[in-house]
């Protein structure tokens, strides 16, 4: 009944609309409809700043404040180098699990990252506007092999494009490497084209179903082949021109030997191409209902003739008449998003366990870098199923649990907020023990003991804690899988003479259980300044029946959890020195091909973390080629093969440029003699002599390649050894003029494992919403009292006609009323 109730409300009309709407001052009502669909929530300060102007001004003011910047720059490992996922399979099965569970952390703490942005920022148009994209140009984490680094790449991709031009912005999705994954287009080629990307850039992305033909279709296809990502350097975009098809094609009755970047100007010519995306921004930002051919013409003209620039189209839809019509405010159904973070920033209100909203928009239907398909979440009355408006009713009505008188105030100390969790608000602060934990709830929170010991003494002690904020196995059942998890950091601050402890103990202490639910802790690390612990190493112990043990921080049963002192920093690229011998930390058999169907024999070797001297890589593949008509033998490297760049200066002879730089060599005994040789300079040289010296030894490390458990390869490596023989005795020739190492070292992988120590500052301290202090959003209050004649919660957060008799927070915010905006 109640959901009944609440559909009706979709479908009530107001007011006509009005004429002249530019000049009109913004009233509470204008502001609040603004920022609402710009943003999220309308605080007390952004709602001061808009009302008083006229509606034009506000949309203004709104434009002009879109920014690529942020407040909390992203992870630090979004800033690094790719890991191996080339290697995965390689991997022990522990080597697997560990990396695995890296790739997990790193897609937590990126959708922290982004919830915190969300909360903290001054330019929340910016990030309602990248989230958007988001939904647009739609691709699930766990469709591309849990590859983060990708999704984080792609998130920086639709940033930097959210506001500016849309030819631009789709010549750089067609490149995104997380894209081309998603939609299977990196073995897309002239012999086989793959029609996922050319379908979804057509239907999904541009010009919407009945615009294109299926010819159209098969020849943006063709178009697109050869455009991929390289796996094995750094998951970089890769355009291989030997599998692109450069033959003549015909799109929209154009006649061309098309690429992808023609593909795009080709669509943008389409006049459907303008009206779909400016449907897409209407439905958005003023209602669910298609808009007729007549309110669309007016947006999609004015993106058209600004040469597709978005802020043109955004302004457009702000300004006008049917953006303002009373008939459609209070008509849109708030996203998971915009439903939790508009009320974190309308309110002031940040809970303590803010951490577990990402695992909270899941349950509610919108789980961040996840959308359930290439169309991304439907929105609308999909976000209000029985079960979904239940859940959302159930956060709303949760959300100020932690907080102090907030139905008078609206607001809350964030530093006392976070005392009551149990620890300080500064884990970067030197006394702070930061634990990184995650729980199942049944019929009440997790409770648990944190000891510390010196030399088997205990010297500091928690006392009995609880953990909020977990999930409810009631309601939710269990998490199935680690990544499920509201994973949260704890902090503890400790006395400074317990500084020197060498031991942690955890106790889990009210195991509980019914049928079909469950309630157990989970683990996954401490840190205590420079030192960090990892539960995968501590000692397990547990009161569980043998079916039921774990280890690595799982804890289903009481039992305790010790972790032992250790420094642990994170790992570092080996650099070696001039004198120290190459160093890799893994020789891989990239490719190996035997003489058939007139192709030559060729192998190639894939090293990671590659060291010579004081010069080092992130990954380099090197081939072999045999010419079967000379006998000869050539080494042969490309550019997109080695990440940084295989040399410091690409010499002009010695190979041929197809789009990418490709270098070869004739090895023999007056390689030196040889232009492709002569060119290099003095570093390059030594780089080349210690590949050819050391290829012997590249095969027979890379013996212990798993892919060489086919039959098929296996023939194919074993084909190789006579080869490999006939290029060690060249090597040892070239051994007589120069000095290279004499074998390769083995170390350990920088890259293979996300950051030991987490990017803590993220969850350190509470977010501060909109960056105001309590104090400050206390005197926004007040001022906004005055200027709008505001005395009770619901007119702050609810239109005029929506007031109801209780003024309590929880009341108004699970006032069926407030999901809409």
């Amino acid at each position: 009944m109640r959901l009944a109730l609440f559909l009706i409300l979709l479908t009530v009309s107001n007011v006509a609309p009005a004429s002249n709407q530019h000049a009109k001052l913004v009233t509470l009502d204008d502001a609040r409809h603004l920022l609402n669909r710009t943003g999220f929530g309308a605080s007390p300060s952004e709602l001061l700043n808009l009302i008083g102007k006229t509606r034009a001004q506000a949309v203004d003011s709104v434009v002009d404040g879109l920014s690529r910047e942020t407040i909390n720059p992203l992870p630090k490992w979004t800033r690094q180098f790719a890991p191996y996922h080339a290697t995965r399979n390689e991997l022990s099965k522990v080597q697997r699990r560990e990396f695995n569970e890296a790739r997990e952390r790193e897609i937590r703490e990126l959708r922290q990252w982004w919830i915190r942005e969300m909360i903290e920022t001054n330019s929340p148009q910016t990030e309602k506007l990248v989230l958007f994209w988001h939904n647009h140009f739609s691709t699930g984490y766990s469709s591309i092999n849990d590859q983060a680094i990708s999704i984080a790449r792609q998130h920086s991709t639709l940033r930097q494009h959210a506001a500016g031009n849309f030819r631009k912005f789709l010549k750089a999705i067609i490149r995104d490497p997380a894209m081309l994954n998603y939609l299977d287009n990196n073995n897309s080629k002239k012999s086989a084209p793959n029609e996922n990307l050319a379908r979804e850039l057509l239907e999904l992305f541009t010009l919407g179903e009945g615009n294109y033909d299926e010819s159209d279709i098969r020849n943006t296809a063709r178009a697109l082949t050869g455009f991929g990502f390289n796996q094995y350097s750094n998951m970089q975009f890769l355009f291989n021109p030997y599998q692109h098809d450069a033959t003549e094609k015909v799109i929209f009755d154009q006649v061309g030997t098309f690429h992808g970047d023609d593909v795009v100007d080709l669509i943008l010519k389409q006049p459907a191409a303008a009206s779909f995306i400016a449907t897409k921004f209407w439905n958005a930002m003023i209602s669910h209902k298609a808009p007729t051919k007549k309110q669309i013409e007016g947006p999609a003209s004015i993106f058209r003739n600004a040469n597709y620039e978005i802020t043109a189209l955004y302004k457009s839809i702000l300004l006008s008449d049917e953006f303002w019509d009373t008939a459609n405010r209070n008509n849109l159904i708030r996203s998971p998003v915009s439903l939790t973070i508009g009320t974190i920033r309308s309110t002031g209100i940040v809970p303590v366990n803010w951490q577990t909203l990402s695992e909270e928009l899941k349950e509610i239907g919108q789980e961040l870098f996840e959308p359930p398909n290439v169309a991304g979440w439907p929105g609308g009355k999909a976000w209000i199923t029985p079960s979904r408006l239940l859940n959302r009713l159930e956060w709303l009505k949760s959300f100020n649990s932690h907080c102090h008188d907030c139905s008078n105030a609206m607001m809350t100390d964030n530093s006392m907020i976070a005392m009551a969790a149990g620890g300080s608000n500064a884990a970067d602060s030197p006394a702070t023990l930061t634990l990184k934990m995650a729980s199942e709830e049944f019929d009440e929170p997790v409770k648990y003991q944190v000891n510390l010991f010196a030399d088997d003494k205990i010297v500091w002690t928690s006392g009995k804690q609880s953990l909020p904020g977990g999930r409810n196995t009631k309601r939710f059942g269990r998490a199935g899988g680690l990544n499920n998890l509201p994973w949260r950091d704890v902090y503890f601050s400790l006395p400074k003479p317990t500084h020197r402890f060498d031991t942690i103990e955890i106790e889990y202490l009210n195991d509980g259980q019914s049928q079909g639910a469950d309630r157990n802790l989970y683990i996954d690390s401490a840190s205590f300044k420079q030192r960090f612990y990892s539960a995968a190493d501590g000692l397990q112990t547990n009161e569980c029946p043998r079916r039921k043990r774990s280890t690595g921080g799982t804890m289903l049963c009481n039992g305790k959890l010790t972790l032992s002192s250790a420094e642990s920093n994170q790992p570092t690229i080996t650099t070696a020195t001039a004198d120290n011998p190459f160093s890799a930390s893994g020789v891989y058999l990239r490719s190996v091909q035997p003489p058939h169907k007139g192709k030559r024999p060729s192998i190639k070797f894939y090293l990671t973390d590659v060291a010579l001297g004081v010069r080092t890589w992130h990954s380099l593949s090197a081939g072999f080629h045999h010419d079967t008509i000379t006998g000869e033998y050539h080494l042969t490297l490309l550019e997109n093969d080695c990440w940084p760049d295989c040399f410091v200066q690409w010499p002009e002879c010695g190979g041929k440029s197809v789009i990418q730089k490709r270098w070869s060599l004739r090895i023999n005994s007056d390689h030196q003699q040889q232009c492709s040789y002569k060119q290099l300079g003095d570093d390059d040289k030594r780089l080349v002599d210690t590949l050819i010296i050391l290829a012997a030894d590249f095969y027979n490390k890379s013996a212990d390649t798993k892919k060489l458990r086919r039959q098929k390869i296996f023939n194919h490596y074993s084909a190789w050894r006579p080869h490999m023989g006939q290029i060690d005795t060249l090597a040892k020739q070239i051994m007589q003029t120069t000095n290279p190492p004499l074998e390769i070292i083995i170390k350990p992988s920088a890259y293979q494992s996300a950051p030991a120590m987490m990017n803590t500052s993220l969850t350190a301290t509470l977010p501060v919403a909109i960056g105001r202090t309590s104090s400050q959003y206390q005197q926004d209050l007040d001022d906004l009292r005055k200027r709008s004649n505001v005395s009770t919660i619901s007119q702050l957060l609810l239109s005029g006609n929506n007031d109801i008799s209780s003024d309590k927070l929880t009341d108004v915010l699970t006032h069926l009323p407030y999901q809409l905006h």
